[in-house]
């Protein structure tokens, strides 16, 4: 009883710490867009759809591909993609958004084709990123619990995204280039990490053992030994 105790303890543990994760990872996961979306009149106010379709296109390109290569490419590695594409973004679309005023950034278009490349490669990071942990949710939890929480965490995404740009560029003051090269350090860091601290020993285990339990697998398992110790006690030798 005691040891039943503890295992149903520790799995608790674990499931809260997943939850957590997935939240975590969808807010990661999707303000990065939000954050492009919100930046378009400061990239090109006369031409904001194309800093929009630059934010789709790609994103819908890697959903009609995945199926075709993603069982080929770890959990890990795609994240770790995903996590160094969103940081190469960010840069972009920094290094790209210096003052006209200032030398070394060249003509407005070309700074324009800069950060479409920058906006690009977030569309890249959000559908990889999102598809992979959709997936990973569903093998980890067959109730769908971490589903919810990932659901969760890009439904913040939006105000949060929002809320970044207009508290660095109207609050603070800061140009768009100051407040993507602390997005290109904070956001991927937060993203990756919550990945590796909190699920990629999840993700290695069940690469490697093919007896690896879901949650709901380990909680009918649970609930089997239970009944099957209560029936033990409960039988009297026969006199």
């Amino acid at each position: 009883e005691q040891d039943l105790g503890t295992q149903l303890s520790s799995h608790n543990s674990m499931l809260t710490t997943q939850c957590f994760a997935f939240v975590s990872l969808g807010l990661f996961n999707n303000t990065p867009y939000v954050i492009m979306l919100a930046a378009a009149k400061n990239m090109d106010e006369g031409g904001v759809a194309v800093v929009y379709l630059a934010n789709i296109l790609p994103a819908l390109l890697v959903k009609l591909s995945l199926p075709y290569w993603m069982e080929r490419v770890s959990y890990h590695q795609r994240l770790l993609g995903a996590s160094l594409s969103m940081a190469f973004a960010f840069f972009l679309v920094g290094f790209f958004s210096g003052s006209e005023k200032e030398e070394g950034y060249g003509d407005s278009s070309s700074k324009l084709a800069g950060q479409l490349v920058g906006v690009a490669a977030i569309s890249f990071q959000c559908a990889l990123g999102e598809a992979s942990l959709l997936a990973l949710a569903g093998k980890i939890d067959a109730q769908g619990r971490l589903l919810t929480s990932f659901s969760s965490g890009t439904g913040i995404a939006g105000p949060f995204g929002y809320l970044w740009k207009i508290a660095c560029t109207e609050w603070l003051g800061w140009t768009l280039q100051t407040t993507c090269f602390l997005a290109a350090v904070l956001l991927p860091s937060g993203y990756y990490g919550t990945y590796y601290l909190c699920l990629h020993s999840t993700d290695a285990l069940k690469a490697e053992n093919d007896t690896y339990l879901t949650i709901n697998e380990h909680q009918e398992r649970q609930h089997e030994t239970h009944q099957e110790n209560n029936t033990s006690l409960t039988k009297q030798p026969d006199a």
